[in-house]
């Protein structure tokens, strides 16, 4: 690519994608362990509000379906790949259009 090439270097494409990547995984594992905490807090609040509605009792208690945690991550995680996929196309794009300016300015004589 023409970007190596070119006076206005700085890190390379690989290793903006690799802290793009690393960046994306760090937000993604922290919102997929507080939006499930946070969906298991609400599941129960609604229990107990429909319960209480009927005129039943509600005990308080903890539990985790591993089987729908996992379908969850399943879900969460082909989100994840096409927002990925989608940044990944806009980068490129972003990168042609860095590197035709870069060569119509170099040709015209405008870098400093």
């Amino acid at each position: 690519m023409c970007w190596e090439n070119s006076p206005f270097r700085g890190l390379s494409n690989r290793t903006v994608a690799g802290l793009f990547l690393y960046e994306n995984l760090m937000i993604a594992g922290m919102a997929f362990v507080f939006g499930l905490l946070a969906g298991i807090l609400l599941s129960r609040l609604v229990k107990a509000a429909v319960l209480r509605m009927f005129g039943m009792t509600f005990t308080l208690g903890f539990s985790v379906s591993f089987q729908t945690a996992g379908v969850t991550l399943l879900y969460f995680a082909g989100m994840y790949l096409f927002a990925l996929h989608k940044n990944k196309r806009r980068l490129r794009k972003i990168s042609c259009m860095i590197c035709c300016i870069t060569i119509g300015r170099t040709k015209a004589g405008f870098v400093p």
